[in-house]
């Protein structure tokens, strides 16, 4: 069974390895493409191409926050180290001050604050053990997202399939109406005759160019069909396997451009209406589609 899926979610995923734990969580939004923003530990950096290339297989379109958590014990952890001899130097010169007008009170704190006091080494990190873990997380905060913006998807696809199938009704409301424009059109062509008809001189090619633009603008007969054709082709795109996010945003886009012409060619009170909640209609359809893979 196909699937659509939301761009928007969120997702977290957690693996252990001896006294070393990874955390993966992904914040996901609408994006016209696929964009990957990675925050990572500086020790995890050579994994970044990695950890894109795995989400970009997973997600088709969107931009994706991907933050990587390193908590480690042991020998995995960050060591802290204070330069004693580097203190004891600093004590030593500051007992040299006082008889010359200087405050040389030092706390803890200030010696801590001093530039190379505390020192924090970077752990030795075995890339190999390390790289699996954290593959493994990203891997399982992947499928937490996209559980989530499957969940997302399944409610979206729901309303638009419903705004789908009100564009259907208005539609074949539209084409019930156009039934009576050629008699409409012809009590127009009448008219406008008789008026041109009041001036003796009239020109007969004349008669014929204001006939030919009259019944050019009251045909509403293809449009209808491709209206027809574009609700059929969303309900198919709904039922299709992958990403039809981009499909949906062409289809809406040539929905509005028969939903205009039509409009265009009407002077019938009653189906400009219908126009106007036709594009009504195709306007939520397109906010709703902004969300879809």
């Amino acid at each position: 069974m196909s699937q659509t899926l939301s761009m928007t979610g969120y997702g977290r995923g957690e693996s252990e390895h001896g006294d070393l734990r990874v955390a993966v969580e992904i914040r996901a939004v609408n994006h016209r493409f696929v964009d990957v923003q990675v925050k990572l530990p500086r020790a995890w950096m050579p994994l970044e191409r990695e950890i894109v290339r795995c989400a970009k297989d997973a997600v088709a379109r969107g931009r994706l926050e991907i933050f990587v958590h390193r908590d480690a014990s042991g020998a995995a952890a960050q060591q802290v180290r204070i330069d004693e001899d580097l203190v004891a130097s600093i004590i030593e010169q500051a007992g040299r001050l006082p008889g010359k007008g200087y405050d040389t009170s030092l706390s803890l704190a200030d010696l801590l604050r001093l530039p190379g006091v505390l020192q924090i080494s970077e752990p030795d990190v075995d890339s190999d053990r390390e790289s699996e873990a954290v593959l493994l997380a990203l891997t399982r905060a992947l499928e937490s997202l996209n559980t989530m913006r499957g969940s997302e998807g399944a409610r979206l696809a729901e309303v638009l399939r419903a705004r789908v199938d009100q564009v259907g009704a208005l539609t074949e409301q539209i084409a019930e109406l156009a039934q009576e424009q050629p008699a409409l059109f012809q009590a127009r062509l009448l008219k406008r005759l008789a008026e041109l008809l009041e001036d003796q001189d009239v020109d007969p090619a004349r008669l014929v160019q204001e006939a030919a633009l009259l019944a050019a603008r009251a045909v509403i007969a293809e449009e209808i069909t491709r209206l027809r054709g574009h609700v059929a082709h969303g309900h198919e795109l709904f039922d299709t396997d992958g990403p039809v996010g981009r499909k949906l945003e062409f289809l809406v886009q040539e929905m509005g451009r028969e939903a205009n012409t039509i409009g265009s060619k009407s002077d019938d009170a009653r189906l400009a209406a219908l126009v106007v909640e036709l594009k009504s209609e195709i306007e939520k359809i397109r906010e709703q589609v902004a969300n879809v893979e």
